[in-house]
């Protein structure tokens, strides 16, 4: 067709206007339906995934932030971690690594990945259902094999079409759940209201065990259970698969209260049944040391039916005006095929007012591209259809009481109840539907759609939650504003959500990744910036620290150009929900200090303020903020070494030559943070000498020195864990001289020796700093009395941890310490000596030199000691540290509490390998 033929086409039709002037000379024009366009090829392909079976999830992120996936040969599967980029200003994924999974080239293909509820164990299944588990050993990226999928039989019919894993015993604590934050006065305070309820389902009856319940195509229930030493199975067939009709296509399972599961099944003939399920694990225990410890298990599972629905499929006819295209009155829904069956446990709607029943979910969707003959033509769309799960009480009528005495008693009334699926009504969707997944404790629903938008809905009533900001209670992120933006550039076929549910990730067909973060949808410029979006974070943010749950993608969501006070904001509030105390300054409070070091809801907390606080100065050194929490992060992780390790024993001093190498590093670190610390007073009191010393001049000193040094002196848990970590490293100190004097072997008294150099070279001498600071504990004690008040005290202590701000009452402390205490230490000490000490591999201060010494030379955040150049290497996911994860080579056995603390990160972030070069 050449241009002059092409124009007048045009002409006649219309470049893009669906209308057609008529033929005739008539005035109106004509509509004309323009044809929507096919669905794409990756798009069906996956529609026909998901109709095949209910268990092909190739992507999966779990709840210590490691996304894996399926390799697009279906014969690898890849790890990624969500983490700080290297400029730290950014959040993305990890570099990527495969896990050494070895499967022959005629083996069926990989099709389901899923994480237990903790995060650290992977299940793969292949398409024969053969399922080898995989474990995190120390540094994501680096996992060990706990169950080879090779000693599973390759049959067609054991292919998985559900599975769940148990949470452990630890995971099954009490659930804690922030229904909302509101403001709670005039001044616009906001409180917390959290309820507290136990983790439902079945669990394994060992502390930190795992197990994994799966259903297979056949109708076989499979319990996979950590043993001890191997991992054993236990099946149970549920007799259900009697004709080829009968094999299940799709199934799911959810934990309900009194320890039972639920499960339901759909099968080829479009039958669908409810089960309940029940796990008795006959343990067989042994008095050990006086306590009864479980020593073997030999489970049991027994399965009874509920309730059976003949024909599982929408209405027949659904009509929905207003989501229909105009063209359009009616599309017939029974000729949708399934491809999600999801059955969500009871929780409650949006707002947290009203407990809700178990909502079975099921999405059907049509596509005009395939065989199924539909003489009206039907566009493409999906419908989610809803069966909410009651109990029925049933009554006995009064005459049975009237029976023979010989008959059988009446049931109780509690044994007549009945499990009824109750329909409600379809939702349907113009696109498809390629992701089913519930979020905030099951009350959120979130869809993937093929035309690139993540739409939320109300569990309770499948309304869609507009992203506006609610003005007096927050109770979830849609509702302060956020919301996923619609992504047109990649079209993602396999989704992932994150723990809390901010970021998506989305895989197309060629295996490719992309990051989908909620944004905030309303006006978050410069000059409108409401409190509620940061307040909807902290709730988020606080609910995965209690959980131990990565919360990094929460850091990731707060928008780049948020306000510092409200940065500050978040920071102040992420205690309350926790219940979490920042106030350490009474001798009572001094006693109960659970939750600073058994617990690591503090570090969570803490490790938010080393990355916001340093939110608006990156490339420009680090701010206030940051300093002091990265040093308290710091100083608590040596105190927990130094109370593991470091005993007050009168008889056989524990400082043996093994103990002493691992300890070295931290007891340099804890010296050379005193000698920081003194320097960095000392140059605050030159600066203000000759000045009379008010609150203004000590802050504006304060803030062109960028020194923390006061504030790790005046406020309690920072004062607290250094006096702490001081009377250990002198009950150290003269243990190790008991060592010495008692070792023979000459490398023993070398080593000895060596960890008292430490000692003795350090510029500043562990007992004039003791005195210091228990000087300044007594003084803030005395200002800290009864008549002061609780309440003013605490914001004393919030605002100088959060913000680096000085109260009005401790002025008196901040002055003598800066007058009398450093002038009668100048003659105690040499401050030329402590100035020209070497402190650059602290990491707390902003010159170019140790920002080049710590770019030359690694140190192990741990162990305080100087990586090797050939060394394996952890990352921290967050803060991006480092540490040694050579394997132990030598004589001496790693500790076990060592393990322990290496389990995580010093700001409790978990670690990704560092992949070797």
């Amino acid at each position: 067709m050449d241009n002059k033929e092409s124009d007048y086409m045009d002409d006649l039709f219309g470049e893009s206007e669906p209308v057609q002037n008529d033929l005739f000379g008539d005035t109106d024009p004509v509509q004309v339906a323009v044809p929507a366009l096919l669905t794409p090829k990756p798009v069906l392909d996956r529609l026909d995934e998901l109709q095949l079976s209910g268990c092909c999830n190739k992507v999966e992120w779990s709840k210590a932030g490691a996304i894996t996936y399926i390799g697009s040969n279906g014969r690898s599967v890849y790890l990624r971690m969500f983490c700080r980029s290297s400029n730290k200003e950014d959040w993305d994924l990890g570099e990527e690594v495969s896990l050494l999974i070895e499967i022959a080239s005629e083996a069926p293909h990989l099709v389901h990945l899923l994480w237990n509820q903790s995060g650290t164990i992977l299940a793969v299944f292949d398409a024969c259902g053969r399922t080898a588990l995989y474990a995190n050993l120390g540094a994501f990226g680096r996992m060990r094999l706990l169950r080879n999928s090779t000693q599973d039989d390759e049959d067609d019919s054991a292919r998985v079409i559900a599975s769940y894993w148990l949470p452990s015993i630890v995971m099954k604590g009490m659930a804690m759940y922030i229904r909302s934050a509101t403001r709670a006065d005039e001044a616009g305070a906001w409180s917390f209201q959290t309820d507290y309820d136990r983790t439902p389902g079945p669990s394994h009856p060992i502390d930190s065990k795992s197990a994994l319940i799966c259903l297979t195509m056949s109708g076989k229930l499979r319990l996979l259970y950590d043993a001890g030493s191997t991992w054993a199975e236990h099946t149970l067939d549920l007799g259900i698969a009697k004709t080829c009709d009968d094999f299940l296509t799709h199934a799911s399972f959810a934990p309900d209260k009194d320890g039972r599961l639920y499960l339901v099944a759909h099968n080829m003939s479009r039958q669908l049944q409810l089960f309940e399920l029940r796990i008795s694990w006959n343990e067989t225990k042994q008095n050990i040391r006086g306590q009864q410890v479980t020593t073997g298990l030999d489970p049991a599972l027994e399965a009874s039916t509920l309730s059976t629905i003949p024909f599982f499929a929408p209405s027949q006819a659904n009509v929905d005006q207003s989501d229909l295209d105009p063209m359009m009155d009616w599309r017939d829904t029974s000729v949708a095929n399934l491809t999600h069956l999801q059955l969500l446990p009871a929780s409650f709607n949006k707002n947290w007012e009203q407990r809700i029943s178990p909502l079975l979910m099921a999405v059907f969707s049509h596509t005009r591209n395939g065989a199924t003959a539909n003489p009206m033509h039907q566009e493409d769309f999906s419908v989610i259809s809803q069966w909410e799960l009651l109990t029925f009480h049933s009554t006995l009528h009064p005459t049975f009481n009237e029976l023979n005495s010989k008959a059988k008693p009446a049931k109780l009334e509690s044994s007549l109840n009945r499990m009824m699926l109750q329909k409600k009504p379809d939702v349907i969707s113009n696109s498809h539907i390629l992701d089913l997944c519930s979020l905030h404790f099951n009350n959120i629903v979130a869809t993937a759609l093929s035309d690139g938008s993540i739409l939320l809905r109300d569990r309770a009533t499948m309304e869609p939650i507009l992203p506006e900001i609610a003005t007096e209670s927050v109770n979830s992120l849609p509702q302060a504003g956020f919301a996923y933006p619609i992504s047109t550039e990649h079209l993602g076929l396999c989704f992932a959500f994150s723990t809390n549910g901010c970021i998506a990730v989305a895989m197309d067909a060629e295996g490719k990744l992309r990051l989908r973060k909620m944004e905030i949808m309303t006006d978050w410029s410069d000059d409108s910036q409401p409190e509620q979006p940061v307040i909807a974070l902290t709730s988020q943010y606080a609910m995965a620290c209690w959980y131990s749950w990565t919360n990094d993608d929460v850091l990731a969501t707060v928008p780049r150009n948020t306000k510092q006070e409200l940065l500050d904001m978040f920071l102040r509030y992420v205690y309350a929900p926790l219940g979490v105390s920042v106030d350490y300054a009474t001798t009572e409070s001094q006693k109960d200090t659970v939750t600073l070091f058994r617990f690591s809801t503090f570090a969570r907390c803490l490790s938010a303020q080393n990355v916001l606080g340093n939110y608006h100065r990156q490339g420009a050194g680090k701010a206030l903020p940051k300093k002091i929490a990265w040093a308290i992060l710091n100083i608590r992780a040596v105190a927990i070494t130094l109370g593991i390790t470091v005993k007050n024993d009168k008889n056989i001093s524990p400082l043996d030559p093994s103990v002493v190498t691992l300890i070295s590093g931290i007891t340099k670190w804890m010296l050379d943070l005193i000698a920081f610390m003194m320097d960095e007073l000392f140059t605050l009191s030159d600066a203000l000498r000759g000045h009379e010393i008010s609150k203004d001049k000590l802050s504006q000193e304060i803030k062109r020195l960028n020194t923390p040094a006061l504030h790790l002196m005046l406020q309690s848990i920072p004062r607290m864990l250094v006096r702490f970590n001081c009377q250990y490293l002198a009950l150290a100190l003269n243990n190790a001289h008991k060592t010495g004097q008692q070792a023979e072997d000459p490398a023993e008294r070398r080593a000895i020796a060596e960890y008292l150099a430490l000692f003795n070279e350090a510029p500043v001498k562990l007992h004039h700093f003791r005195r210091m600071i228990d000087e300044a504990e007594g003084w803030i004690k005395r200002i800290y009395n009864d008549s002061f008040g609780e309440e003013a005290r605490v914001e004393a202590e919030r605002s100088m941890l959060v913000s680096g701000a000085l109260p009005d009452a401790l002025m008196p402390v901040a002055k003598h310490l800066l007058t009398s205490t450093m002038e009668r230490l100048r003659s105690e000490m040499d401050p030329t000596k402590i100035y020209f000490h070497d402190l650059r591999w602290l990491d707390l201060t902003d010159d170019q030199a140790s920002e080049m010494l710590l770019e030359k030379q690694k140190y192990d955040v741990h162990m305080k000691k100087p990586i090797g150049p050939k060394a394996r290497l952890r990352r921290c996911t967050r803060c991006r540290s480092l540490m040694d994860d050579t394997p132990n080579q030598s004589k001496v056995p790693s500790a076990a509490w060592l393990a322990l603390l290496e389990k995580s990160c010093v700001c409790a972030s978990n670690w990704m390998a560092v992949p070797e070069t």
